[in-house]
């Protein structure tokens, strides 16, 4: 269920040259249900070689891209030991990170299951949180900025209404920008696995509801009578 909750900041006033300047800001909120949730997970290994890692990582890759994941960047890095004061090759580590975007849980367990199939690679599940695409944020924005439009078309009809010296109150400014309020009930961590062949359970977020917060800044102005 959507709704919109709206809360007064801060209102001045300033007179000059027989006009009334008034400055206010007001924060809108929009409350929209996600259904596409975010998660990510990396994989780390050693091996002797430098090929087998390349072509674990490989593997993975192609899994994780074919179901709806992106990142994948890595590096191969030699490992070294010491043994008196000698500095010893001891193979190679690597570490590469993804993350994902699915709105069936089901999905995405059939993808970690296939990478947990591969070998050399130990995998390690992130958080998981519901998110708005920037396609249904944006539209959300301009929702709440027709929003606040309205609220200070009916703020300039008030002031006239109510104002005894003063008339033709108009909006002479309106800027907008976006606010951010973290909400910690929205993730789930993932705790970090060994390979096996045990099936991944994927936990959803218990919150799909996300807040999009705009805050609006305006400046009245009203002439004497």
């Amino acid at each position: 269920m959507k709704k919109t909750i709206l809360y007064i900041a801060m209102t001045s006033c300033l007179f000059a040259n027989e006009t009334l300047v008034i400055e206010k800001n007001k924060i809108f909120e929009k409350v929209v249900v996600s259904k596409t949730m975010q998660a990510t997970f990396s994989l780390s290994g050693k091996n002797k070689h430098q090929s087998i890692l390349e072509h674990s990582i490989k593997k993975v890759s192609d899994i994780a891209k074919k179901g709806g994941c992106y990142g994948g960047e890595y590096r191969v890095r030699p490992n070294y030991i010491y043994d008196k004061n000698i500095q010893i090759m001891d193979g190679y580590s690597t570490y590469v990170n993804f993350k994902c975007e699915f709105s069936d849980n089901k999905l995405y367990e059939k993808v970690l299951d296939n990478i947990k199939k591969v070998d050399t690679l130990t995998l390690s599940q992130g958080e998981i949180k519901y998110f708005l695409s920037d396609k249904k944020k944006e539209s959300t924005i301009e929702n709440l900025e027709l929003k606040a439009l309205d609220y200070g078309t009916k703020y300039s009809k008030m002031l006239d209404e109510n104002l005894e010296e003063y008339k033709n109150c108009m909006i002479a400014k309106l800027s907008f920008r976006e606010e951010t309020f973290h909400n910690p009930t929205n993730l789930r961590m993932m705790k970090s696995t060994q390979q096996s062949d045990e099936s991944t359970i994927v936990t959803t977020p218990i919150d799909n509801k996300k807040s999009v917060f705009l805050r609006g800044n305006y400046t009245f102005k009203c002439e004497k009578k």
